[in-house]
């Protein structure tokens, strides 16, 4: 089975395996040519986190937290199985950019791929 198509800013359903426990959880496409993603949580569990309103993303539950701390990477059979459930608007992405810039915890190399592919 082929990838879907994910783009830079869009939103997958994916099994996470890094997220204890193993479980379904929502991330956004940051690069899909080297798998980039953050994960989206519902409580602020991982520090720094940039808050996301459900009021303006339609594919949220709830409100929830963009982990600021790491990318995480998806392998090719995770990302086989992955489904797209919204786009972050670019107003959105220009808020997550700005939080991504200012988080200590982000490598300058991270944060200038982060504004370069969510710039739309």
């Amino acid at each position: 089975m082929p990838f879907p198509v994910i783009n830079p800013g869009d939103v997958i359903r994916i099994e996470d395996r890094d997220a204890p426990p193993v479980k379904i959880k929502i991330h956004v496409c940051i690069c899909m040519g080297d798998q980039l993603f953050m994960r989206i949580n519902s409580k602020p569990i991982w520090l720094p986190c940039h808050m996301i309103l459900r009021k303006n993303n339609q594919y949220l539950d709830h409100d929830s937290y963009v982990e600021l701390n790491q990318l995480v990477r998806h392998s090719h059979r995770e990302l086989k199985e992955a489904e797209v459930v919204g786009r972050m608007s670019s107003s959105e992405t220009k808020n997550l950019i700005a939080a991504a810039e200012r988080a200590e915890t982000l490598t300058t190399e991270h944060k200038a791929r982060i504004k370069l592919r969510l710039t739309y």
